[in-house]
């Protein structure tokens, strides 16, 4: 679930304008996410997410995304009832992110995003995927300037083998 929550956010964050209100529509949101991550998250990772509802408050925006055996299910503007995991993201760090000055992985160990699991498989899901991020060196390609944003995730193929390989070991 992380994984693929972690790839959301930074989608999120990248296209949110410096006032953390997504201004982008929904559809707008759903394009970006199954051209630039969808595509290439491996199934193993998809296999771990499982099913998951997902609360995730970045500025001042909230984001239901409720996820059904790996696949996004629906995204809302609206936050979903009994979310198994709720993510929030500061405005600063929220900011530092688009400015690509700040990986994901670095706002989650200062405190810029908090990600609370509300039941103990999703704590292990959170905590796995967690680590296969860590391992993609996706932060690495987000704050790497040089690299385009709709290309942080083109060459994904490093990731893929990573991911796979800390999920399953």
């Amino acid at each position: 679930m992380k994984a693929a929550a972690f790839a959301l956010l930074s989608v999120l964050i990248l296209s949110a304008p410096c006032a953390y209100q997504i201004e982008q529509s929904r559809e707008e949101l759903l394009m970006k996410y199954y051209s630039q991550v969808d595509a290439k998250l491996p199934k193993s990772v998809r296999t771990l997410i499982g099913d998951e509802r997902v609360n995730a408050y970045i500025g001042h925006s909230v984001l239901g995304i409720e996820i059904l055996r790996g696949e996004l299910r629906s995204l809302e503007y609206a936050p979903i009832s009994s979310p198994s995991i709720v993510v929030v993201v500061d405005d600063v760090t929220a900011e530092r992110i688009e400015n690509r000055s700040m990986g994901i992985q670095e706002a989650i160990d200062s405190g810029g995003i908090r990600i609370r699991a509300g039941n103990w498989l999703s704590a292990l899901k959170v905590e796995a995927l967690k680590r296969a991020y860590s391992l993609s060196g996706i932060d690495h390609r987000l704050t790497n300037q040089s690299i385009a944003e709709d290309e942080i995730y083109s060459t994904n193929s490093l990731f893929m083998a990573r991911a796979r390989f800390s999920v399953w070991n």
